[in-house]
């Protein structure tokens, strides 16, 4: 049994500067002294159920992830998803702020990564080695876009 057989779809996602008006253009240069992003995205899925961000660089290379944030978790984090992704449906909408602090020592003159992971909240089955539903990403049914973008402190 499986309440769906369908991936999330991320339809829109864009970073901006800390202002949230100001983009920050895929494998573009943010001005230096910015460290502070906002990342905003459009996810739609029937059964949709959370998001994580992963962020990846720096000198020497480090990561940082902020999530999983399930949609049902009260936290300011989802205050603008439900349980079909973004809401207003079909909208992009605020997710969430990027400290690029968050890297620590590593934070330095270099293009990072933003990688956005979507979950899908449907019910898994197997059965005879074989699988109803596309499991590529691992247990959890994901779908990821990633930017890149230059930062420097």
């Amino acid at each position: 049994m499986q309440l769906d057989n369908t991936l999330p779809v991320i339809n829109d996602m864009h970073v901006t500067l800390a202002d949230g008006s100001t983009p920050v253009a895929a494998c573009g240069e943010a001005p230096t002294g910015s460290d502070l992003f906002k990342l905003y995205a459009d996810l739609a899925d029937d059964h949709y159920w959370s998001y994580l961000v992963q962020v990846r660089g720096g000198n020497p290379p480090a990561s940082v992830t902020y999530g999983w944030h399930n949609y049902y978790d009260g936290t300011p984090q989802v205050a603008n998803t439900d349980a079909t992704g973004t809401t207003p449906d079909s909208s992009t909408v605020f997710l969430r702020d990027i400290d690029m602090n968050d890297l620590g020592a590593s934070f330095s003159d270099c293009c990072y990564l933003l990688e956005l992971f979507v979950r899908d909240a449907a019910i898994r089955h197997s059965f005879n080695n074989r699988v109803a539903n596309d499991n590529t990403a691992g247990y959890w049914t994901s779908v990821s876009q990633f930017i890149t973008f230059a930062a420097a402190p």
